[in-house]
This record gives structure tokens, C-alpha cells and sequence, in this order.
């Protein structure tokens, strides 16, 4: 009889196998959509810059002021998106939860019970 840390790891192992070019492309997709994002993140907060000098009363300064606009590097180190750590096949309680996780992308096959059925015909009565 196969164990039920077993059959974790078992079908762990399955669908890990069969969704890992899955979860390869979604990665790629979003590193690709955090990268846009970043580049938004500074262009916008660029635009924000130039419009301040627009609307300032000192032109003065507008001069250094647009030398720094356009020099000036944004922070973006909030928008990144960290590499999931993979599930240690060795850790049975991580499995059995990630089990319990994966279970609506990862459906286990149902299984099937026989049931047999007997019937019993009554014996004839007699007067």
C-alpha cells in the first residue's frame, strides 16, 4: 500500500513535471510586464519632473532643474518580482500542503469503486 507521503510526492512530481513549462512562461511573461512597468514607473515620474518646472514661478533655476530631471534615476526596486522557491521533494508536509494547493490545477484522476449488487429471488409459496 502506497503511503499518503508517497502519493504526494508522486503526484507532486507529476504536475510539477507537466506545469513546469507552465509556470516557465508565466515567469518570463511577467518579468517582461515588471520591466514595462519600470520604465513607465520613470518615464512618468520624468514627465512629473518636467511639468514642476512648467509651473514654478523661478525660472531661475529651471535650467539646473531640467539638467536634473533628466539625470535623475527613480527607484523601481519594489517592482520585481522574486523567483519562486521550488517545493523541496523531501519535505512530505510542504508536499501535503502544496498537494492540498495544487489540487484545483492539478486534479487527481477520480478513482472508481465497484459495487456489486445481489439480488435474491423469494422462494414460490405454496397453499
Amino acid at each position: 500500500m502506497v503511503s499518503l507521503a508517497d502519493e504526494a510526492i508522486e503526484d507532486y512530481t507529476r504536475c510539477r513535471q507537466g506545469e513546469e513549462t507552465l509556470l516557465i512562461d508565466a515567469l518570463h511573461t511577467q518579468r517582461s510586464m515588471i520591466a514595462q512597468q519600470r520604465y513607465d514607473h520613470t518615464t512618468s515620474k520624468t514627465i512629473e519632473c518636467f511639468i514642476s518646472i512648467l509651473t514654478t514661478a523661478d525660472t531661475s533655476r529651471a535650467s539646473s532643474q531640467l539638467s536634473a530631471c533628466t539625470t535623475r534615476k527613480y527607484a523601481t526596486d519594489k517592482l520585481s518580482m522574486p523567483q519562486p522557491a521550488a517545493v523541496p521533494e523531501a519535505n512530505t508536509s510542504a508536499l501535503l500542503a502544496a498537494k492540498t494547493v495544487a489540487e484545483e490545477m492539478c486534479p487527481l484522476k477520480p478513482t472508481t469503486a465497484t459495487t456489486t449488487t445481489t439480488t435474491t429471488t423469494p422462494a414460490p409459496y405454496y397453499h
